[in-house]
């Protein structure tokens, strides 16, 4: 899995640079919740999931979090944060990429969240 490989490269390197590594829920919730909005919107910005996710990690990284290979808790968060949005067209108009990703796939809202979280799996 590249994307596993890649985000375990990426915490090796971070844990080189911070010395540090911490859990994901050892984020206070309202600092998670902003997080993963941030990483929502270069979701739709960029149409790429896993780039949505490595913003977040890397957004973790400024912070001195890393995620351990084996855990789970950041992806899963995440991928309920987009499920709880993707009928809320308010979250997705707000970025006027959006609608020009959704008309260059020819699809819903809902079959790009589909193709997103199947990407990300």
């Amino acid at each position: 899995m590249p994307n596993l490989q890649l985000k375990q490269q990426l915490q090796l390197q971070w844990a080189g640079q911070n010395g540090l590594i911490k859990d994901w829920k050892a984020i206070p919730k309202a600092e998670r919740i902003l997080l993963i909005e941030l990483a929502a919107s270069t979701l739709i910005s960029l149409n790429a999931p896993a780039l949505g996710l490595l913003a977040l990690m890397a957004s973790l990284a400024h912070y001195g979090y890393v995620l351990k290979p084996s855990q789970d808790a950041l992806v899963r968060e995440y991928k309920e944060y987009l499920n709880r949005n993707i009928n809320n067209m308010a979250f997705f108009n707000q970025n006027p990429r959006y609608q020009e990703i959704v008309k260059e796939v020819g699809g819903t809202p809902a079959a790009l969240h589909n193709a997103c979280i199947l990407q990300m799996n």
